[in-house]
């Protein structure tokens, strides 16, 4: 029972992580244009997500499995940050 429940975490996990991975890809295209794949950072960010994505779904470390984890936690944060920092322009009409 408790390892069938671990893997369902997981796989909700590895869903935010597809869904980040490509919310990602989405907002370096258009930051860089039509471009987007030659730039040194996105490169790496996209072989960070492919080591990730191997070693933790595919092989099951643990330690891929705990990247993938602090992923999505981070873009969860900065998701809410960003949306928190929209929200404070739009209400003082800073920026504009």
């Amino acid at each position: 029972m408790g390892i069938a429940k671990l893997k369902k975490n997981f796989r909700v996990y590895v869903m935010l992580f597809y869904v980040s991975v490509m919310g990602t890809l989405y907002l370096y295209s258009r930051d860089y244009g039509n471009d987007f794949l030659l730039q040194p950072r996105v490169i790496i960010s996209i072989l960070s997500y492919l080591i990730i994505y191997y070693f933790g779904i595919l092989k099951e470390k643990k330690w891929a499995k705990n990247l993938v984890k602090i992923s999505v936690w981070l873009h969860i944060i900065a998701l809410i940050v960003f949306l928190l920092v929209n929200i404070i322009i739009m209400l003082t009409g800073a920026f504009i």
